[in-house]
């Protein structure tokens, strides 16, 4: 009788423990099967997928992971191959202790794992700038096709999120998706920028559309700022770009060190050069300086060489800084005179 009723009470436990066990594994099944019914429902653009390009992965993720602990940052900048072609010309915004988080040929989903891989891990930037959709939209691209725009602005929408969780005190800047050729494309680019404005709604995000420095006065693609392929910008384009960024870094406490070199010739025509039309004398290198250069064309020159430079320097009429002849001491900038570099200083 005794062996009976151990026997009664071990399968009664056997039947509780093998209930309890079942309902987990019935549970466990429930949330996978609902988990997958979720990403069923969602488009590509918001599954977080490592990049496929071998070049680039893991290595330079990595790269950027030991970037993050090794300085200071203050300016994080979130995108694909044109935001990561900055690294080409960090003298432009030097100073502004930015970390580069565009990869080329990234797409949302990429942008998404990377964030879930530690890419804002540990850091507290004062801005963060967003740029991403461009290689969602190409025709036809390799192994898959391009995103509808609703389903590219909800990859961003997800990226802004994640970003949020991360960093919920630092500002977001979202542009919009850079001009690009005419064509299928360009028009998917369009129809994805005129739902962005939507994300800027919330607290300490904002929506930027610097579209129109990329434009002619006919609104169309100013493809003197772009590369051959009319999508990367050239050195002139990122200048351009720079234009807008430097205001806003100092709206967020960040400043850029400015990188100027001052050229001013002595006894020198401004027809002397082939780039101000001279139809004989051939400058080729100098004509190179005056296209990558920013021109004062607005400068009033003095009758000497003197006078001209402490103009320069200041900003004021050279009588006033002493600085009025090329001799007799008057050649000398008055002690208490504040110049460009002291200003640049600041």
């Amino acid at each position: 009788m005794e062996n009976a009723e151990r026997s009664a009470c071990l399968a009664k436990t056997w039947k509780v423990t093998y209930m309890k066990k079942a309902k987990s594994i019935a549970a466990l099944f429930l949330m996978i099967w609902m988990a997958g019914l979720s990403f069923a429902d969602s488009p590509s653009t918001v599954i977080p997928v490592p990049s496929p390009l071998k070049k680039f992965m893991p290595k330079l993720h990595k790269e950027k992971l030991k970037e993050a602990k090794s300085k200071k940052i203050d300016f994080v900048m979130i995108g694909d191959s044109i935001t990561h072609s900055w690294s080409k010309h960090p003298e432009i915004l030097d100073g502004s202790n930015l970390l580069n988080l565009g990869f080329p040929g990234d797409r949302t989903q990429n942008v998404l794992w990377r964030i879930d891989k530690g890419a804002l891990d540990g850091i507290s930037p004062k801005l963060v700038t967003l740029m991403i959709g461009t290689n969602n939209l190409h025709e036809g691209k390799k192994a898959y096709p391009p995103d509808k725009p609703e389903d590219i602005f909800t990859g961003i929408r997800a990226i802004l999120s994640e970003v949020r969780k991360r960093l919920p005190n630092t500002p977001i800047v979202i542009f919009s998706i850079f001009p690009r050729k005419a064509g299928p494309a360009y028009e998917r680019v369009k129809a994805v920028n005129a739902l962005i404005p939507q994300l800027a709604k919330g607290k300490r995000v904002y929506h930027l559309n610097l579209n129109g420095l990329f434009l002619n006065d006919k609104g169309l693609q100013n493809q003197s700022l772009f590369d051959k392929d009319l999508l990367h910008l050239n050195k002139q384009g990122y200048l351009a770009w720079a234009s807008a960024l430097k205001p806003l870094l100092k709206k967020h406490g960040l400043r850029v060190k400015p990188n100027v070199i001052i050229f001013m010739t002595d006894d020198q025509g401004y027809g002397d050069l082939a780039c101000h039309g001279n139809p004989v004398i051939q400058t080729p290198n100098l004509d190179q300086l005056h296209a990558e250069s920013i021109r004062l064309t607005d400068f009033h020159v003095s009758p000497f060489c003197t006078p001209t430079r402490a103009s320069l320097m200041t900003g004021r009429y050279p009588a006033r800084t002493g600085a009025y002849r090329t001799t007799s001491g008057r050649s000398n900038l008055h002690h208490d005179e504040i110049t460009i570099a002291q200003y640049f200083a600041k």
